[in-house]
């Protein structure tokens, strides 16, 4: 799963907030269709777990612009 964001500031202050709570992730390149203000999207697995810890620890602090499930 790839959350997007529009501006690079966000996708960075959700690194920092994701680290810091043991969220499984990491920034990466928007994949060529998907397509977000700053080009950068947070990368975690698929999991309910996942989702959940990251919204906990981004709540009130970071908006995303999108949320987007990748099938391989």
């Amino acid at each position: 799963m790839i959350v997007s964001f529009d501006s690079t500031f966000d996708v960075m202050e959700c690194e920092q907030l994701c680290l810091a709570a043991g969220v499984p992730g990491r920034i990466m390149p928007l994949p060529g269709s998907i397509t977000a203000g700053c080009g950068l999207c947070w990368a975690m697995p698929f999991s309910g777990d996942a989702l959940a810890a990251f919204r906990a620890a981004t709540e009130g602090r970071i908006t995303p612009a999108d949320y987007h499930q990748l099938v391989l």
